[in-house]
């Protein structure tokens, strides 16, 4: 039997007050400082800031290398990957929502995980994006849970392109994935024409109004997902 994936799942809050904003702004580097100073709100630059510098202390502590010293290579697509000269690096993928954020980790294999808070969404919207199997799935899906079902779709369809690393190469129509609330059959076709059985999309919720996914090729091994609390401690305290 294979040996089982595994991933770690990280959920934090981007509200923090004024010393813990300033103590995780000191672990980034210029680039992303600069980053978030392009955002027009100041709101925006902030949660920037603590999204980043969390996501580096968390990675800080699968490696034992001090969160301002970790580096970072993009892909060809612009995905970042974690460079460590002394341990093999773990992949990983942040993502976040309004005032939270979701960070996956696996030592073993490339992952993507989406979060996008519920609202309501412009009708066409699913008929720009989605394939015809899964508009035509979302069309029978009763009205009390349509919503639900769109944010389930997007949140699977973003994970599969994040964990895939293409980018906008990957047209959102050549992959299926299952709109039912389920984690038994969640990927239908897979991208680039793999067999679906190939990945594993599993679900998630941050909280009642915000929907989760994390997409992983596993080539059918068996998939361990270990919830991690709130990335709210110190460094020295965050041990995967």
């Amino acid at each position: 039997m294979s040996q089982p994936v595994i991933i770690d799942l990280w959920v934090w809050s981007l509200a923090a007050n004024d010393a813990a904003h300033d103590r995780l702004s000191t672990f980034l580097d210029t680039a992303e400082l600069a980053r978030a100073s392009r955002f027009m709100s100041e709101t925006h630059q902030r949660q920037f800031r603590i999204a980043h510098g969390r996501l580096r202390e968390i990675l800080a502590a699968y490696v034992s290398v001090p969160p301002d010293q970790l580096r970072f290579d993009l892909g060809s697509h612009g995905k970042p990957e974690l460079t460590v000269s002394t341990t093999s690096a773990p992949f990983f993928n942040l993502s976040h929502t309004g005032a939270l954020a979701a960070l996956a980790v696996s030592p073993t294999h490339p992952l993507g995980v989406d979060i996008e808070a519920e609202r309501d969404v412009t009708d066409n919207l699913a008929e720009r994006y989605f394939a015809r199997e899964e508009i035509e799935a979302l069309a029978l899906m009763p009205e009390a849970e349509a919503r639900a079902a769109f944010f389930r779709c997007w949140t699977r369809k973003e994970a599969v392109v994040k964990a895939a690393g293409d980018g906008l190469s990957m047209p959102l129509t050549s992959f299926v994935v299952d709109v039912t609330d389920t984690d038994e059959m969640p990927l239908i076709r897979g991208p680039r024409g793999d067999d679906g059985a190939l990945w594993r999309i599993l679900n998630f919720r941050p909280t009642d109004l915000v929907a989760g996914a994390i997409a992983i090729k596993t080539n059918g091994a068996p998939v361990v997902l270990r919830r991690r609390g709130l990335a709210a401690c110190p460094a020295d305290r965050l041990t995967p």
